[in-house]
């Protein structure tokens, strides 16, 4: 997640030394397939520790606002407290807590109501199918996504869309 993330493209890492085209080579033995197991995980070490110091720098405002970055990026995903817990390299409970101080609000709250109101969006600005805009926020069941913005707006997407 870190390379995707990072737009980091594993490709960088090969040289005259070691090139890409032996890397994928390497399964024809097990010396060279070793080396390049070997390689990758070297690499990918350091890319891990560059990240883990850079977070560790990071203040506790700029890790949750990295966090709320990522919540905006996947409306459609079941964002978990433990995937922004290990955003952020901090225990499940600690982020909860300073989340709460940093937002105001819980963590699974803050998602919903991100996802409500990109739902809220979409219905004043598009004209999507009602369906659509449920699976932009992946929600699959078109009743239970009625039902989850009508207890957060007060009205049913069609209603909310009439106005």
């Amino acid at each position: 997640m870190i390379c995707y993330e990072k737009k980091i493209d594993g490709k960088e890492w090969f040289d005259e030394t070691y090139s890409y085209e032996e890397f994928l080579q390497a399964y024809r033995t097990v010396q060279s397939f070793n080396y390049a197991v070997n390689f990758i995980v070297e690499h990918f070490e350091q890319v891990l520790k560059q990240e883990l110091q850079i977070r560790e720098e990071m203040s506790i405002s700029e890790r949750i606002e990295l966090v709320k970055s990522y919540i905006i990026e996947n409306l459609d995903q079941n964002i978990t407290r433990s995937d922004a817990a290990g955003i952020t390299y901090l225990s499940e409970d600690y982020f909860s807590k300073l989340f709460k101080a940093e937002t105001g609000y819980g963590f699974k709250e803050y998602v919903l109501q991100r996802k409500m109101e990109y739902c809220k969006q979409l219905l004043r600005e598009t004209n999507y199918p009602i369906g659509i805009i449920a699976g932009k926020i992946g929600c699959d069941n078109f009743s239970n996504f009625s039902q989850m913005f009508k207890k957060y707006t007060g009205k049913t997407p069609q209603e909310y869309r009439m106005e």
